[in-house]
């Protein structure tokens, strides 16, 4: 089987792996911690990750850059309950991209608004 090639990071332009997470599969960078959904295999991780589409636009509600692997506008802000920290999700459930979590949502959103 031939070795799966991945893009860089379009976050912080670092190296990315695919890891297995029990019966699932994700790509993750190793430097920012941005990773895809759960996917059913090793390649549909990668394709994931290393589909790109160009931003465009910016979102006019929340003034994100759309997500750089699937174009969705709509990236959202996500905390959850246990901790203080934020990070910024896609909210396509086919794409799930989203970043490391982060001590302030203004450092979040400089990591997703980040392009390489």
């Amino acid at each position: 089987m031939s070795e799966i090639k991945l893009k860089p990071c379009p976050f912080c332009g670092g190296e990315a792996e695919i890891q297995n997470r029990g019966i699932v599969w994700v790509a993750i960078c190793k430097s920012c911690g941005a990773v895809t959904t759960f996917m059913p295999t090793e390649q549909r991780a990668a394709n994931i990750w290393n589909k790109r589409d160009k931003p465009t636009h910016w979102h006019i509600k929340l003034k994100f850059e759309p997500c750089p692997f699937c174009g969705n506008t709509i990236p959202e802000f996500h905390k959850p309950l246990c901790k203080k920290q934020y990070t910024v999700r896609c909210v396509n459930y086919l794409c799930g991209v989203h970043i490391a979590y982060q001590s302030t949502k203004q450092k979040a959103k400089e990591i997703w608004d980040r392009r390489v």
